[in-house]
């Protein structure tokens, strides 16, 4: 076995890492997750602007 046939299989090991940690992340929603468990969180909304997320769903313009 040479050393490009050794690293042949890592590397689809890591394109499968990849696509797997691209797809959770896709379907993530740290802020339902993070309200859940009573964090305030902050996002930037569609006008760029900073906006602080309370657990209560109440929400503060910060910038």
């Amino acid at each position: 076995m040479t050393g490009q046939d050794k690293t042949q299989p890592d590397e689809l090991d890591n394109d499968a890492i990849g696509a797997a940690i691209a797809d959770a992340i896709e379907r993530a929603n740290f802020g339902l997750d993070l309200k859940r468990q009573g964090v305030t969180t902050v996002a930037i909304d569609e006008g760029g602007r900073l906006v602080e997320h309370r657990p209560d769903g109440t929400t503060t313009l910060l910038s």
